[in-house]
């Protein structure tokens, strides 16, 4: 939005309005400045309106508004949807994000069709609920920029959801893919429960191929209170283990002198 402004600065067809706005025909945007030329309008109203309806709330430069939406936009006149992909899970982009395509119609990417953002300081962020609400009812958890949520799915989508039973539902702490209950990244679920697969297991940002072995005894030494840690991505102490025959899969357990040891050798 800075940038906005700097090239309105300059713009042949900038206008200033009756009411202390400023309108940049070229970006479709009225916005308000202060004195210091910083973004601000008073009376809580937002200092900077799309010609499309999109409201956002600005404060030292940054999209910054506290126990409300910073970003808030109407609602789409067609509802787009996340799709499965061949194997069951949602369709993404190059980047890993979920993307919303024209329901049964089209395969072009559309745009995510937030109509509800939370920031604090520049950064997607809400300790009491959704820092952002998708058109087709999905909730998105964040907390200070990255997902976050330790009490269900950081990307939880509504049941049913397009058709499905369920959608797509994808845990997050701190950033990183990680569940130790299930599948980090859930399958669609068709209305009489079929799944295409069992979905993606991941402990902290780690993907796991390996789930009835590897994962399902690690998931007991990631956060656990009562035992050494064992970081998901340490393979040499892991593999060491599991040729000392230290790895018991059945009970899900590690010999804990032999982790002690391994952990000495192949530091997390």
């Amino acid at each position: 939005m800075q940038a906005a402004i700097a090239i309105w600065n300059r713009d042949a067809l900038r206008e200033e309005c009756g009411d202390g706005s400023r309108y940049s025909p070229l970006f479709g945007v009225r916005f308000y400045c202060n004195a210091a030329g910083d973004l601000e309008r008073l009376g809580g109203l937002p200092p900077v309106v799309y010609d499309d309806g999109v409201e956002e709330w600005w404060f030292g430069g940054d999209l910054h508004r506290e126990g409300a939406p910073a970003r808030i936009a109407r609602e789409p006149g067609e509802v787009l949807y996340v799709e499965p992909d061949v194997d069951g899970l949602a369709t993404r982009d190059h980047r890993g994000r979920p993307v919303r395509r024209r329901h049964r119609l089209s395969g072009l990417p559309e745009s995510e069709q937030a109509v509800e953002e939370w920031y604090i300081n520049g950064r997607l962020s809400r300790e009491d609920g959704p820092a952002r609400v998708h058109a087709d009812g999905t909730l998105e958890f964040w907390s200070n920029g990255v997902r976050n949520r330790t009490s269900g799915p950081a990307i939880q989508y509504p049941r049913p959801y397009a058709g499905w039973a369920s959608g797509p539902d994808e845990y997050w702490q701190r950033g990183a893919l990680h569940r130790i209950d299930g599948p980090a990244r859930e399958p669609f679920v068709s209305m009489d429960g079929f799944k295409a697969t069992n979905g993606e297991y991941f402990l902290r940002g780690q993907k796991f191929d390996d789930v009835r072995s590897r994962w399902s005894v690690l998931r007991h030494y990631t956060e656990a209170a009562d035992r050494p840690t064992l970081a998901p991505d340490n393979a040499e102490a892991w593999s060491a283990l599991v040729d000392a025959g230290a790895v018991d899969v059945a009970r899900q357990e590690i010999d804990p002198i032999a982790l002690a040891v391994q952990l000495r050798l192949h530091p997390n």
